[in-house]
């Protein structure tokens, strides 16, 4: 009989650890739905975990975005260079400079040792008057001729002071230009400032259309606007895909004054930013520099308004980095407005629940 007692207090020693595992693990699975519906039943905290997410994802792509996650030097960043150009230059008649004077000075530029590695010469915004269309055909035949005589990418500004025959109507009879010679003397961009700034280029006859992008000699798509074109996102967001390639560097010829020339030097790192381009911007009276895709500051230099001011560095040649705003613009911006609005809007809902629910219940 005893082995039969002792079999029978070890069979209700197991059905009891059977039991209370059984609760245990019903208890944690329990406390897991509770935890879970407490953390992902409300708007607002599946908005704050999935930006965080969003946060996560983001840097840790800037970290790696080189091949190396944590912390290599900068000098080990084996990006390929081409050499940049950024030249100041005025229409006013107050600084000097015609067609002809603009010519001879990028011309013995870069006939000199200075500018003999130069890869793109880049002149700011309006750098020069054109009268007649004597001279406009001047300003463009030898601007091909340089290019293709020192292997180099010219892009050179102009604003156009007569009445064009295309401007049917004639209302504004300036425009604002901006062209690109490539190194084979062939022009690659043409290209019409689309915004005139309100209330200063009244007599500026806007453009229609985007600049189109174009292959490089460096193994990168370029593409460009002018100045006052970059505070505009959706016309960007156009702009860096403008003739069915995408850009992986974008020109900007500027010309700022005052504080403005800083504002409008952290609004375009925004630009480069949602579009994923690296971008170099030539700026008479504020600032010019090299901008990465992650709005990083390659170079910066607060340029004056002097003629011939101006800078040359080295360009980092960069792919383009795939966003998702290049593929739907501002949309996640108005989503994160209505989700903020459901956020909002969740505890009336939830109040108005309840008082229902109180409703019914006396009426029972």
């Amino acid at each position: 009989r005893v082995p039969h007692i002792t079999m029978l207090k070890q069979v209700s020693s197991n059905t009891r650890n059977e039991i209370e595992g059984s609760e245990e693990g019903m208890d944690s699975m329990q406390n897991s739905r509770i935890l879970s519906k407490t953390v992902f039943d409300k708007p607002g905290h599946i908005w704050f975990f999935t930006l965080v997410l969003l946060f996560f994802y983001s840097g840790a792509r800037q970290l790696n975005w080189r091949g190396s996650f944590f912390q290599t030097d900068i000098t080990e960043w084996n990006a390929e260079q081409i050499m940049g150009r950024c030249k100041i230059g005025y229409p006013d008649e107050e600084y000097g400079g015609t067609v002809y004077s603009r010519i001879a000075e990028t011309e013995a530029e870069l006939n000199s040792s200075f500018g003999q590695d130069i890869d793109i010469y880049l002149w700011s915004e309006s750098c020069v008057a054109v009268y007649n269309s004597s001279e406009r055909d001047f300003l463009y035949s030898e601007t091909q001729r340089l290019a293709l005589e020192n292997n180099v990418l010219i892009g050179m500004t102009f604003i156009q002071k007569y009445v064009d025959p295309r401007d049917s109507k004639g209302q504004r009879p300036e425009r604002n230009m901006f062209f690109i010679s490539s190194n084979n003397g062939k022009i690659v961009l043409d290209y019409q400032k689309v915004h005139p700034v309100v209330g200063d280029e009244i007599n500026v006859a806007p453009g229609k259309y985007p600049a189109k992008v174009f292959s490089s000699p460096f193994g990168i798509n370029i593409g460009a606007a002018i100045c006052y074109d970059y505070d505009f996102p959706v016309f960007i967001n156009d702009a860096v895909k403008e003739g069915g390639m995408y850009a992986d560097l974008m020109l900007q010829p500027g010309w700022d004054w005052g504080a403005i020339g800083i504002l409008h030097a952290r609004m375009e790192t925004i630009r480069a930013i949602e579009n994923g381009v690296s971008l170099f911007r030539c700026s008479s009276g504020g600032v010019s520099g090299i901008y990465d895709q992650f709005g990083g500051i390659v170079y910066e230099k607060v340029t004056n308004k002097y003629v011939g001011d101006g800078f040359k560095v080295e360009i980092p040649v960069l792919p383009r980095v795939g966003t998702l705003y290049i593929h739907i613009g501002g949309l996640f911006g108005y989503l994160c407005i209505a989700l903020l609005l459901a956020f909002l809007s969740y505890p009336c809902y939830t109040y108005a629940l309840k008082r229902n629910q109180g409703k019914s219940s006396q009426n029972m």
